[in-house]
């Protein structure tokens, strides 16, 4: 498994839900922005109170691009965060 954990700065973090998914490098490696491109979904997490959220993901090999989405209750959805490469804690 590999775990995400990280915090969301919005006004009601508890109506937001936060999508992951993994890009393999070198194809298709993300966007040449350094952001984004949903590959594969690897899940979703919902932030608690004050923003802050953890997520179980299926394992990816290191290196893998990781991005994610926020998506609100009205179901406006962020643009692709950027890029994090997987790594071994």
């Amino acid at each position: 498994r590999s775990i995400v954990k990280g915090t969301i700065d919005t006004q009601d973090p508890r109506n937001v839900v936060i999508e992951f998914f993994a890009n393999a490098v070198p194809t298709p490696g993300g966007d040449p922005s350094g952001h984004g491109e949903g590959a594969v979904f690897l899940g979703a997490a919902r932030p608690n109170p004050h923003g802050k959220f953890t997520a179980t993901l299926p394992r990816v090999p290191v290196g893998t691009l990781i991005t994610a989405t926020a998506t609100d209750a009205a179901g406006n959805t962020s643009e692709f965060a950027a890029n994090v490469a997987a790594s071994f804690p």
